[in-house]
């Protein structure tokens, strides 16, 4: 753990944006992190049907498994996932569909309010390979951020005044290590349009530079 420090001195909440990798990542920044947090979560995960399938996905990648193998692990699996993402208290994330971004975002700020800190992985999506080692080592690799994220920033100052800090964490499986870099403040002052893109972009140069070290 690499810079905790940072985190620790904070009195107001915060927004961690983290690197995703496959399942390694958020499972690293979960169990390692000491500061209290609501993750977001892709809301299929949350569900036991549906995490069974996405578990299937990536199980179906693996030949040396047989089928009926895969059925019981991916069952087996998503039963346990779901169950324990969900004692998490998580902030559900819904792709595509605009009324359930905006309701993310405003549970979101609600937790914000209560003085929750957030912990999000908004890397654009992996390639999605045949061979799951070859799709592992495409996921290593980090992958430029969404932007949709940091409009967290203009609504948290809307409703509080106060200006929200957005964290990069950087975890690299190899070196085990997790890496925490400065703080990224929403500017009131810039056009929102522009500061969402200016934070999302800067975030993704500093996960770059702890990337690159």
């Amino acid at each position: 753990m690499i810079g905790e420090e940072k985190l620790l001195r904070e009195d107001e909440p915060f927004v961690m944006v983290c690197n995703h990798g496959m399942w390694h990542m958020p499972v690293a920044a979960i169990l390692n992190l000491s500061v209290s947090f609501r993750p977001w979560i892709h809301d299929v995960m949350l569900k036991k049907e549906t995490c069974t399938l996405e578990i299937e996905k990536i199980l179906h990648k693996i030949p040396e498994l047989s089928d009926k193998m895969k059925n019981r692990i991916a069952s087996f699996g998503g039963k346990l996932v779901s169950r324990i993402l969900n004692d998490f208290d998580p902030i559900p994330v819904a792709r595509g569909c605009s009324r359930e971004v905006i309701k993310t975002l405003q549970i979101s700020i609600e937790a914000l309010k209560n003085g929750d800190n957030l912990l999000i992985f908004p890397e654009m999506p992996r390639c999605s390979c045949a061979d799951i080692d070859q799709e592992a080592k495409m996921a290593e690799q980090l992958r430029e951020l969404y932007t949709g994220f940091a409009q967290l920033g203009k609504l948290y100052f809307r409703q509080s005044g106060k200006s929200l800090r957005f964290f990069p964490i950087y975890i690299n499986r190899e070196k085990e290590t997790l890496q925490i870099g400065d703080a990224v403040c929403f500017d009131a002052g810039n056009d929102a349009m522009a500061e969402k893109h200016r934070i999302s972009g800067e975030l993704y140069r500093r996960l770059k530079l702890m990337a690159a070290n």
